[in-house]
């Protein structure tokens, strides 16, 4: 007995369409990858984040203070986002719980006071210096340069349009653009896609290699009409930008930030958060309120010890401390003591520093160890490499 199957017959040409369905957006343009490290550039595969801190999960200066943002001195609402209010508006700045889902913090800015007429030397502005080094692989200043793709979530209490820019270290050479805060007290992702910068001097060591600003009310000496384009010299903002900084208890909040090689925009990079830490800790560093130190006489006037940071610091550091210190002789339990300290005899290095404690009397026995802590536990010694 024999047995026939018949097989419908179909389209080769509507078969081969459909191959592309299943693939979406990405596969295309992981499919269209010329070499293995335009794949593994596409996809992100390994470190991809530029930006420290991007989750702002890293506040050492103040945890979970606050602090006002004056003229003078600049400052940080979490770590590595430096901030100035340059004129004369004042900020409320500080490590926020309110933030989009996903992430635990954002960095928060509260108008304090409001400035209504700005300046034209004027500016309100968070920025996030790369260090040459971590920005060296996109090439730039030369022909090979590679764009990059910034992403990141905001939420504002002033709709409009916001400036943003992109510069080196001699901010002669800069890319001025903006994006938009749709609606008010709502979380927003925004992406921006720039391409990598053929000409101009780009640092690749540990100096600023590229540097971001965020614009909250600028003056007209940094605005300009010219965007989307490489070669604006000291220019930082476009024309008729929001301008925050005029209402009053006005609101920004900022997290998610992330800076990344390629055209797309890619989910955020969670890094843990000891690795966050060490990260910030190569630019800043403060040692615990209660930590103490076990210091050793040299001689009656003099005691020292030496401290060794987490990890190298980007450079020698600059040493903000107090100008005394407590102290304990060996065998009592109350430190009560108090000695000035002389800073001429500190030695800081990218590693360590040899911390010298110089009296003003005869208070030492040479050969003998002492435990010292800072006079004030509320102000312990920091050790500062920032850009």
């Amino acid at each position: 007995m024999s047995v026939r199957v018949n097989k419908a017959s179909f389209s080769i040409r509507e078969k081969l369409s459909e191959l592309e369905r299943p693939i979406g957006l990405k596969g295309s343009e992981l499919m269209r990858s010329e070499t293995a490290q335009e794949a593994r550039d596409f996809i992100s595969a390994g470190r991809k984040n530029m930006i420290i801190n991007g989750a702002c999960m890293i506040n050492q200066r103040f945890d979970s203070g606050t602090y006002t943002l004056t003229a003078s001195p600049d400052y940080f609402p979490v770590d590595r986002f430096r901030s100035w209010a340059y004129g004369g508006g004042q900020f409320t700045i500080q490590r926020s719980d309110n933030a989009p889902p996903g992430f635990k913090n954002s960095m928060m800015y509260t108008v304090s006071t409001a400035d209504a007429s700005i300046g034209s030397n004027d500016y309100y502005v968070v920025q996030q210096r790369i260090e040459g080094y971590n920005f060296a692989h996109l090439g730039w200043g030369t022909a090979n340069a590679k764009p990059v793709t910034l992403s990141f979530w905001v939420k504002g209490d002033i709709p409009g349009k916001y400036g943003i820019s992109f510069w080196p270290d001699g901010q002669n050479y800069n890319y001025v653009t903006s994006y938009t805060i749709n609606n008010a007290d709502t979380w927003e992702y925004k992406t921006i896609t720039i391409p990598g910068a053929t000409a101009g001097t780009w640092i690749t060591d540990t100096g600023t290699g590229l540097g971001i600003w965020w614009d909250f009310g600028t003056g007209t000496t940094y605005q300009t009409s010219t965007t989307e384009t490489w070669g604006q010299s000291t220019k930082f903002i476009p024309s008729n930008s929001a301008q925050m900084i005029a209402t009053n208890s006005a609101k920004f909040r900022m997290t998610g930030v992330q800076l990344e090689v390629g055209k797309n925009a890619t989910d955020f990079e969670h890094r843990s958060y000891g690795e966050e830490l060490a990260l910030c800790q190569r630019y800043f560093y403060k040692l615990d309120t209660m930590t103490g130190l076990v210091i050793h006489a040299q001689s009656a006037k003099r005691a020292l010890t030496s401290i060794w940071y987490p990890v190298t610091m980007r450079t020698t550091p600059g040493i903000n401390s107090p100008s005394t210190d407590r102290y304990a002789l060996p065998g009592e339990s109350n430190i009560s003591n108090t000695i000035v300290i002389d800073n001429t005899y500190r030695n800081a290095k990218t590693t360590t520093i040899r911390w010298d404690n110089g009296a003003a009397g005869n208070i030492f026995t040479a050969g003998l160890s002492y435990i010292t802590f800072p006079d004030s536990i509320n102000v312990p010694p920091e050790f500062d490499a920032e850009l």
